[in-house]
């Protein structure tokens, strides 16, 4: 049930809301198909699960004559997608992450109180995990820092509805969201800047790619790596993955966290990232637990000096630090030893 309304709610109707039956042609549906590939928002799994379930309701239109034939079950092997055997997209070296944590930060600081919260729902999804609709219909509630952990009540699948159990790192993010949210309980937790929801569409393309543009920029202004090609905020939930098992996580408990059902996702990310170096792991712990990396200040208004490791309670990363983390594990033949 979860899935059906997932499916038709968020890209169902967004397309044919407005078509009468008649006019939900093969030509339509064929349209809203390669929309869905351009948007790249879906995996092909996906967008044939969506054209299914189109299908099976134009089926019960037929049935009571109210059209007089289902366009999906003309030739249904044309309407469905090939699953394109990809390399999966992982976004899990610590200069990525601190370059995309750093880009989200510049962009609400340029933006004033045009847009906010892209700093905090960036992280939220690198270090949540949470899958675009769930963040988007996250309330101020659902937030409960005294406890450290984020209620999930809606999502499209029943193992979907869990509490995640936030990482230090996070908790500090989101504490600093908090504060300065101005809604009540009942209000949204990552809203636009007028106020409303943010779906899919809005995380994608006002969010996210900003952020990944931003990100890459600042990744060749350090001579680092750029970010791979396809992430999406679903993509992100394999950071998520790989961060957890950094910490030493167990594949059951990182299955709950992500609310899966199927091991196999969680295996496969779990392999991946079981071949990290230790110096690896204890960078992407280090950045997790936010021990090492201090919090910087929004400007130079702050005081803070640039390497003086000085939080200055508004969250976000140095990558001097990262610097410092790896010299001190040079000089120190034990550090970064922990698994």
């Amino acid at each position: 049930m979860l899935d059906y309304k997932w499916q038709l709610r968020n890209h169902l109707l967004p397309f044919f809301a407005g078509h009468r039956l008649s006019q939900i042609t093969i030509v339509e549906v064929d349209r809203d198909r390669r929309g869905k590939v351009d948007e790249a928002s879906l995996s092909a799994e996906s967008i044939n699960k969506t054209i299914t379930r189109l299908g099976q309701i134009l089926e019960v239109a037929v049935e009571y004559d109210l059209v007089a034939r289902n366009p999906v079950r003309v030739n249904p092997r044309k309407r469905k997608l090939k699953p394109a055997k990809q390399r999966p997209v992982h976004l899990d070296g610590v200069d990525q992450i601190v370059a995309l944590l750093d880009a989200a930060r510049d962009l609400d600081l340029a933006a004033k109180s045009r847009t906010s919260g892209r700093y905090a729902l960036i992280g939220t999804l690198v270090f949540a995990g949470t899958r675009d609709d769930e963040v988007g219909h996250a309330l101020v509630r659902d937030l409960d820092l005294a406890r450290s952990r984020l209620e999930v009540g809606r999502s499209k699948t029943a193992a979907g509805l869990r509490t995640i159990d936030l990482l230090p790192v996070l908790h500090d993010i989101l504490g600093g969201h908090k504060a300065n949210h101005r809604g009540g309980l009942d209000d949204l937790l990552f809203p636009t800047a007028r106020g409303g929801r943010r779906d899919k569409d809005n995380i994608n393309k006002r969010v996210l790619k900003p952020v990944l543009k931003r990100a890459d920029g600042l990744l060749a202004d350090r001579r680092q790596h750029p970010l791979p090609r396809g992430v999406t905020p679903h993509k992100l939930r394999h950071t998520y993955a790989s961060v957890l098992i950094a910490l030493g996580r167990d594949p059951r408990y990182v299955m709950e966290q992500l609310g899966h059902r199927d091991p196999k996702f969680t295996l496969r990310v779990y392999a991946h990232a079981m071949r990290f170096s230790e110096e690896d792991r204890a960078r992407l712990k280090a950045v997790a637990e936010g021990g090492v990396l201090a919090p910087i200040g929004t400007g130079p208004s702050t005081g803070v000096a640039p390497d003086s490791g000085v939080s200055s309670g508004r969250g976000g990363f140095r990558t001097c630090d990262l610097s410092r983390v790896k010299n001190e594990e040079t000089a120190d033949p034990e550090a970064g030893s922990q698994p």
